[in-house]
């Protein structure tokens, strides 16, 4: 079963990021995608202990920025990011949500680490594309596609899967046929089937 991770602004948001995606879950799992969602994932929750829910994890981070305790922030940070990136790493796609003027630092870091091994993002962005970062933009284009709200990107995931398949079946058959032309050899193509 293919695993998106659901990415995007928490610390700055009224309900830390979780509606959104517990409104996707269930309906990417009708498509037959696993989700991962940073918000409400057990092993992040058991290791930050006292700060693992979500709120508690946001006010104690604001509690230590405000009296300057860097090690707590760095401590908590530390944490959560080993998570998120195992995850990320974990996933075969992000699906990220923002809105144009969000402050994403963390967002960022997690889409960079899936552009880095071409995995794909997909960005469901609210405003308009022209006034988003390029960078972030330039991530989500390299290997995936943005949409404008969730029901576009869920249509566009019921195709996803078979169309990755026949773009690896392509590849394949590119890979194997450049190595007969230099190899003379019939490379085998069993492996396709009608």
């Amino acid at each position: 079963m293919p695993t998106a991770y659901l990415a995007g602004p928490i610390q700055d948001k009224k309900d830390y990021g979780k509606e959104w995606r517990e409104d996707l879950a269930p309906r990417l799992l009708e498509l037959g995608i696993k989700s991962i969602d940073p918000t409400r994932e057990k092993p992040l929750i058991d290791a930050l202990g006292e700060y693992g829910a979500i709120e508690e994890r946001i006010l104690a981070l604001n509690r230590a920025k405000t009296e300057g305790n860097w090690e707590t922030v760095k401590k908590i940070m530390h944490t959560i990011w080993t998570y998120n990136k195992k995850w990320v790493d974990e996933s075969d796609f992000l699906i990220v949500y923002c809105a144009v003027q969000d402050s994403m630092g963390g967002t960022i870091r997690e889409m960079h680490e899936a552009y880095e091994y071409k995995k794909p993002i997909f960005l469901v962005l609210e405003g308009d594309p022209v006034r988003a970062n390029s960078h972030i933009l330039s991530m989500v284009l390299d290997s995936g596609r943005i949409f404008q709200n969730f029901d576009e990107l869920l249509k566009y995931l019921k195709i996803y899967e078979p169309e990755v398949l026949s773009q690896a079946i392509s590849s394949l058959v590119l890979f194997s046929w450049s190595f007969y032309s230099k190899s003379k050899k019939v490379p085998d193509l069993s492996f396709i089937k009608n």
